[in-house]
C-alpha cells in the first residue's frame, strides 16, 4: 500500500510540473520575445509568486487530505482487526471442557495456548489476567478429571475381577452339580445293571446321561 501511495504522489508531482511548464510556455508564446523588455517584471514576479503559492497550497491540501484519509483507513482496519481478535479470545476463554476426557482437555488447552501466544500488545495487556485465570482453572479441571478417571479405572478393574471370580465360582458349581448328577445316574445304572436305565422321577441333561452311559460301559468291561 505504501508503494502505491508513493507512485501516486510521484505521478501527481509530474502532472503538476507538466501543467506549470505548459502554462509557462503558453505565456511565453503569447507575450512574445520582442516584447520581453517592455514587460513589467514586478507584476510578473507577483503573478508567478501567486501561482506558485496557489500550487503549493493545492499540493499541501492534497497531501494533507490524502494523509488523513490513509490514517483513518489504517485506524479503521486496525480497529476491525482488534475486534475480530478480541472475539476469538472471548470465544476460546468460554470453551466448555465438561464433556472431554483429561487427555482431550490437554490437547485443546495446548491448541488454545498456541493461538494466544502472539496477541497484539493492546489485547495482551487487556486480557492477560483473564487468560492466566483460564489456564489455572483448566489445569485444576484436568487434575480433577484425572483423579476421577483413575478412580473409575480402579473400580472397573475391580468389577472385572469380581465378574471373573463369580464366573469361575459358577463354573465350579455347575461342574460339581454335573459330577454329582453323573455319579447319581451311574449308581442308578449299576443298581439296575443296565446301561439304558433311567429314573422316572428325575430328568438329567444329555451330557450327564452320556457320561453316565460311558462310565457304565467302562464298568461292565472291567467286570467282564
Amino acid at each position: 500500500m505504501a508503494k502505491q501511495n508513493s507512485n501516486s504522489n510521484t505521478e501527481f508531482i509530474l502532472a503538476m510540473f507538466v501543467i506549470i511548464s505548459l502554462a509557462g510556455y503558453t505565456w511565453w508564446e503569447r507575450v512574445g520575445r520582442n516584447e520581453f523588455e517592455s514587460i513589467n517584471w514586478t507584476k510578473i514576479g507577483i503573478f508567478i509568486t501567486g501561482i506558485i503559492s496557489i500550487i503549493f497550497a493545492i499540493c499541501l491540501a492534497y497531501y494533507t487530505y490524502k494523509r488523513k484519509k490513509q490514517n483513518l483507513k489504517a485506524k479503521r482496519e486496525e480497529k476491525e482487526y482488534l475486534e475480530k481478535e478480541e472475539d476469538k479470545i472471548l470465544e476460546k476463554l468460554k470453551t466448555d471442557f465438561s464433556s472431554f476426557s483429561s487427555k482431550k482437555v490437554k490437547q485443546e488447552l495446548e491448541n488454545i495456548k498456541d493461538s494466544l501466544t502472539y496477541l497484539p500488545h493492546r489485547l495482551n495487556t487487556k486480557y492477560q489476567k483473564k487468560i492466566n485465570n483460564f489456564y489455572r482453572k483448566t489445569d485444576k479441571l484436568i487434575q480433577a478429571k484425572e483423579i476421577k478417571e483413575e478412580i473409575r479405572n480402579v473400580e472397573r478393574e475391580k468389577w472385572i475381577k469380581e465378574q471373573e471370580e463369580l464366573k469361575q465360582e459358577e463354573e465350579e458349581r455347575l461342574k460339581r452339580e454335573h459330577n454329582k448328577e453323573v455319579a447319581e445316574l451311574f449308581a442308578f445304572k449299576k443298581d439296575k445293571n443296565s446301561i439304558e436305565a433311567l429314573p422316572l422321577n428325575k430328568n438329567y441333561p444329555d451330557d450327564v446321561i452320556n457320561e453316565a452311559i460311558w462310565l457304565m460301559k467302562k464298568h461292565q468291561e472291567e467286570e467282564e
